[in-house]
């Protein structure tokens, strides 16, 4: 048991030291690979929590922030559902998460021209479960931040 938690806290060490406390992981500094922000979602809602749009303004200031920089190619907002529903009603709730999230960062002044939003459903999840079972890691938005030539 002992080992298991030291494992655990090392794995979540080593995970804040890769992200860091700005969010920004260590291998997207190197280009490498592109910053993401995360937010979620209640259960077959697209608005934003207060604690979601606080991110989503966040997102936009480091987007605007890098694109004056000249260190930002585009930004990809990746909407998610979870696994309860319709397929058609999973896809539809995806887009509209991503939607509302791309919504937010032009109305805080992103380019919506550097924007794309892709929805993914039941086949990309956060986690394996069993259709029909609600997790809060599958509602999810990911904004997804690229560099140059990432």
């Amino acid at each position: 048991m002992r080992g298991l938690l030291l494992a655990r806290v090392g794995v979540v060490a080593g995970a804040l030291a890769f992200f860091g406390a700005a969010g920004m992981n260590a291998a997207s500094a190197a280009g490498a690979r592109p910053d993401q922000h995360t937010v979620f979602f209640h259960a077959d809602s697209a608005e934003l929590t207060p604690h979601a749009a606080e991110m989503v303004a966040a997102s936009a200031k480091e987007i605007l922030a890098r694109k004056a920089a000249g260190t930002l190619s585009h930004v990809k907002v990746i909407s998610y559902a979870d696994a309860a529903g319709s397929d058609a009603g999973m896809h539809h709730i995806a887009e509209d998460r991503g939607n509302a999230v791309r919504d937010a960062l032009t109305k805080d002044g992103v380019p919506a021209e550097l924007i794309t939003v892709q929805g993914r459903t039941k086949d990309d999840p956060a986690l394996q479960n069993a259709d029909d079972v609600t997790q809060l890691k599958h509602r999810r938005v990911r904004i997804v931040l690229y560099g140059q030539g990432q």
